[in-house]
């Protein structure tokens, strides 16, 4: 999550005088650049915000586009501090969103509320204090299901499949832990680098959280300082492209990591005041989520250079408070540091060719480009 910010702001410090036509653009923009067909939709959530998607619904080479055949809908979820461009910010064949479609897949990605494309409200606007006041735990209970609802219905089909990374998968995780019905709407999770509670991440990664809560400092760090907190980066990510920088999104909320989720070892709903979270969850305590209620395969995917979710994470807490029949497969993918999993310029060949030959196990009469 916020580590994934960090390994992005390193490549500041590398950029010098590179041009770069895609620096100053949008993801819609960035999409369009490359050739590819682009619509753009705003969803309003239950509580009045208004978030937008983008989707690519076939390939770019017009030769290619079957309209007759089944296009899998696959929903594209960020990390914190990014958006839609951490998708496609690279050229074709790296940027995961681009990958999928030229696969055959129908490509939603998800802007959730607070980013930079995603900060208008019915009756609120970005520069009240109120508009603020919302958590991961709303992004899941409102952001995910418009979102799989608007993409199923421009689809047609009654399941989707759903790609996180960092707080991404926290989204989709809590989306079908609190709202089971989901399970039925969501044919598979493929979680990159899957977040559990923080407690386990290494280096100096937990004083920056305990930072960050505290004082939420403007960090400005080099490449060698940032691989303390997120991981050794490897030699497949393209520090030079200056988008990487630009994309980088101020989002802030109440909380993005909050200590007492470190500290108890557990997934729980956000601590508001005991008056609130009475009002909320019929509790005066934060409630913690059930993910034994997530019925829907989970694929993971993970590294031991990602500091921010480790392999303890993942073999102490998911594994043991998810079922064992959803989790289908985990796959190690070794020298990845936390920003790896989206922008590695192989994450192609090392990833997303993974998911595409699992999805195609399901959907047997889908599209093959």
């Amino acid at each position: 999550m916020l580590l994934y910010t960090l390994s992005l702001l390193l490549s500041a410090a590398v950029v010098r005088s590179q041009s770069d036509p895609e620096e100053s653009m949008t993801p819609a923009e960035m999409i369009q650049y490359w050739g590819y067909p682009l619509e753009k939709y705003d969803l309003i959530t239950p509580d009045g915000y208004i978030i937008s998607m983008l989707r690519i619904s076939h390939p770019r080479d017009p030769g290619t586009a079957n309209s007759l055949c089944h296009r899998p809908p696959i929903l594209l979820v960020h990390g914190a501090f990014t958006h839609a461009a951490q998708w496609v910010m690279n050229p074709p064949g790296s940027s995961p969103g681009m990958i999928l479609a030229d696969a055959g897949f129908d490509v939603f990605m998800l802007n959730v509320r607070g980013t930079t494309h995603s900060r208008r409200h019915l009756t609120l606007t970005k520069d009240n204090r109120d508009y603020w006041k919302f958590t991961v735990d709303d992004m899941a209970k409102y952001d995910a299901p418009v979102a799989i609802d608007k993409a199923l219905e421009l689809n047609g089909a009654t399941s989707l499949y759903y790609i996180g990374h960092s707080q991404g998968t926290i989204v989709g995780f809590l989306t079908l832990a609190e709202n089971p019905a989901y399970n039925k709407k969501v044919k598979a999770l493929f979680q990159l680098s899957p977040a559990g509670t923080l407690h386990y991440v290494k280096g100096l990664a937990k004083l920056l959280i305990w930072l960050v809560e505290v004082s939420r400092p403007i960090m400005n760090l080099c490449k060698d300082v940032t691989e303390l907190f997120a991981g050794p980066t490897g030699k497949t990510i393209n520090w030079v492209h200056k988008s990487i920088v630009d994309h980088v999104d101020k989002t802030d909320f109440q909380t993005r990591a909050p200590v007492y989720m470190v500290l108890r070892n557990s997934v729980l709903h956000y601590n508001h005041s005991p008056s609130e979270n009475m009002r909320r969850y019929g509790n005066a305590k934060a409630l913690p989520y059930n993910y034994s209620n997530i019925e829907s395969d989970i694929y993971m995917f993970w590294s031991r250079n990602d500091w921010a979710t480790t392999p303890d994470e993942i073999e102490k807490w998911l594994i043991p408070h998810l079922r064992k029949d959803v989790i289908k497969g985990t796959f190690e993918i070794p020298e990845y540091s936390h920003a790896g999993y989206t922008i590695a310029t192989d994450c192609g060949e090392r990833i997303f060719s993974k998911i595409i030959r699992i999805v195609r196990k399901y959907e047997l009469n889908a599209c093959v480009e």
